[in-house]
């Protein structure tokens, strides 16, 4: 993660990459520092750290989530924006990168439900030893699912949130009304209630009173 920081920092003044540090980083970087210095105050509570470290992990990452989508800042955009920065600004651009974000999150509360489960009803720490009732259960909810639930986000968020995007575009009548001009200088255009076009920027973003989304 520090090392992602410096890469990026360097990615940044050689203007590659937009945003520094980008949120992602930043938290996960605070995190593992919280979490290292917990281990070298607290030495004897290894154990417990063991237990809870990944849980504590995907409920950071969930309230990150949740908290940009409140702010008005996901952290799926400081992502998105180097991919595609033709598209930033735009209104489909920051509603797709929300979507995916709520995705994120949604995968983020499901993941840490599992863990919840398996470190309170199947992990305890007997004599500074960290033991699981079930080994199975463990496997499952520990291991398993969780690592199915990140990687269906990885394969299929982006598609899923594209979609919900022309949804949304189509259905919302704030931006139904842009989604009806040709907007050329974006790369490539997507179909908004039967337009081909993409939401342009001549209107100001909606705010979170217009919707829940943006």
């Amino acid at each position: 993660v520090f090392l992602g920081l410096i890469v990026a920092l360097r990615r940044y003044r050689q203007k590659l990459t937009h945003r520094w540090p980008k949120q992602l980083d930043s938290v996960l970087a605070m995190f593992w520092v919280a979490s290292l210095t917990f281990l070298l105050v607290f030495p004897s509570d290894h154990p417990w750290v063991k237990r809870y470290i990944t849980l504590s992990l995907n409920g950071v990452l969930f309230c990150l989530s949740v908290i940009g989508l409140a702010v008005g800042r996901a952290w799926v955009e400081d992502l998105a924006i180097d991919l595609r920065p033709e598209e930033a600004g735009t209104r489909t651009f920051r509603v797709n990168c929300n979507i995916l974000t709520l995705i994120w999150a949604l995968t983020f509360a499901a993941v840490s439900t599992c863990q919840l489960v398996n470190s309170v009803a199947n992990s305890a720490v007997v004599d500074g030893k960290l033991v699981h009732k079930s080994t199975l259960m463990n496997s499952i909810l520990g291991r398993t699912l969780p690592a199915c639930l990140a990687v269906f986000t990885l394969l299929t968020g982006v598609y899923l949130s594209s979609l919900l995007t022309k949804c949304w575009c189509k259905e919302s009548p704030l931006l139904e009304t842009d989604c009806s001009q040709d907007t050329a200088d974006i790369g490539d255009a997507r179909t908004c209630g039967g337009v081909d076009s993409s939401c342009s920027t001549d209107a100001p973003y909606p705010g979170p009173s217009q919707s829940s989304l943006c």
